[in-house]
């Protein structure tokens, strides 16, 4: 991308990263967040506004040291912050009770708890934000850290701020969530609305499902959108095994919106007929059901044609996916889809449910299934690999922008914003 000499009007961009720091992790939002402070990094280089990642700690924050900047980059384990105990669980139902005396004292825990993990990553002294300065609410600014309140004491000393916005599932989905969660992202997300002089989301369709959110409220906040981006390094084109059984790959948190239940399902009225298909579960356990953890863990075929993997690195991914014939998507509801975008890079089909995102992501090259229709999926599967190089050529064909790219339409997003430019109306 060329920068544009309008970029000189916004001096610095300061990313939030302090869950993705603090966590370590490598999945899901951080790894967005870890992919776009890089290439804004690059836009640096050819001209545009200096990017500076950032952490919060009690309310202010800091720029990130030689180390943190280290750790940001490179590929590593979580830092440990484990889960919260039974009875630290057990104190934060009871205080659901009164919903806003919950939401301070969780974020008070997560606080007190990131702050020992951040403070050896960080400047000793908090950065200072003046105008042409922008602060980019990038990371899980809804999680209970101190982001809003430093974007809004940045805000007061005269930078802008912008909200990413991933999507309002525990909103407009709310039993697709822990109840805590629908609990807290709901007053964190209008926190961060209220101080915000711009969003931009991942998808036309946040952005949209966003604005029909805020109805009448803040109707001259500005919504811009992009699509997340790719690395773009295809392997080699998948083949089917001549003679051996097809075999698939669902890739994402073991939560109930994302479909596993309805994937063992399809897979089971498959194997019970004697399909030789094998299917292969990647990702960690999140709110998976106590019922559906014991399915995966007791399953029959595991071991056989059902494989299941946790903890799986980017190189046990890329060598699962290497033999992989197909991908499947059964969410019922998406912020994105990005295992759609890294399929079709290898030139691996993918079936996924019919959904918005989905559509918007995938357009024709996905093989769509009903997701409301049981027979759907079997139906589906069973369409594949009664004629798999249909598929395979759509893949082949289907092209998406770098994450360059994506940095780019972020960047001239806040440009817009920056600049006071009037609502696009593109939402």
């Amino acid at each position: 991308m060329t920068v544009s000499p309008a970029d000189a009007s916004l001096r610095s961009i300061h990313i939030d990263v302090t869950e993705t720091l603090a966590t370590g992790k490598w999945t899901g939002i951080e790894r967005v967040v870890r992919k776009l402070v890089a290439a804004l990094g690059a836009l640096e280089a050819e001209g545009g506004p200096q990017i500076h990642p950032v952490a919060s700690i009690e309310g202010r924050f800091y720029r990130l040291n030689a180390e943190g900047l280290a750790r940001l980059g490179a590929q590593r384990s979580a830092a440990g912050t484990g889960s919260a105990g039974a009875l630290v669980q057990f104190v934060g139902k009871l205080l659901t009770i009164v919903p806003p005396v919950y939401v301070v004292l969780q974020a008070k825990q997560k606080q007190r708890k990131f702050e020992p993990l951040l403070r050896p990553f960080l400047e000793v002294a908090p950065a200072s934000f003046g105008p042409h300065d922008a602060i980019l609410l990038l990371d899980s600014y809804w999680a209970g850290v101190s982001s809003i309140a430093a974007a809004a004491s940045a805000r007061r000393d005269g930078a802008i701020v912008v909200s990413a916005l991933y999507d309002i599932i525990p909103i407009t989905h709310p039993k697709s969530m822990p109840s805590l969660m629908t609990l807290v992202f709901p007053r964190h997300l209008n926190r961060a609305l209220a101080i915000s002089d711009g969003v931009v989301a991942i998808s036309r369709q946040s952005a949209r499902e966003l604005r029909t959110y805020l109805g009448a409220r803040l109707p001259k906040l500005p919504i811009h959108w992009f699509h997340l981006g790719n690395d773009n390094a295809p392997g080699p084109a998948r083949t089917h095994r001549a003679g051996g059984p097809f075999r698939y790959a669902i890739v994402g948190t073991i939560e109930p919106r994302k479909g596993h239940d309805r994937v063992l399902d399809a897979f089971e009225r498959r194997w019970a007929t004697g399909s030789p298909s094998k299917l292969t579960i990647i990702g960690k356990l999140g709110w998976a059901s106590p019922d559906m953890k014991a399915r995966l863990d007791n399953h029959p075929e595991r071991g056989a044609r059902l494989a299941i993997v946790h903890d799986a690195s980017d190189s046990d991914l890329a060598t699962i996916l290497g033999s992989t014939d197909a991908v499947i998507l059964a969410s019922q509801v998406e912020g994105f889809g990005l295992p759609i975008i890294e399929a079709f890079a290898r030139d691996i089909p993918v079936i996924a449910s019919d959904i918005p995102i989905f559509r918007e992501v995938g357009g024709d090259a996905i093989a769509y299934f009903d997701v409301g229709d049981a027979s759907a999926l079997p139906a589906a599967i069973a369409a594949f690999e009664a004629d798999p190089d249909i598929w395979r050529a759509r893949a082949a064909a289907f092209t998406w922008p770098d994450w360059n790219t994506a940095a780019g339409e972020v960047l001239t997003a806040i440009r817009a914003i920056a600049d006071g430019e009037p609502n696009p109306g593109n939402a």
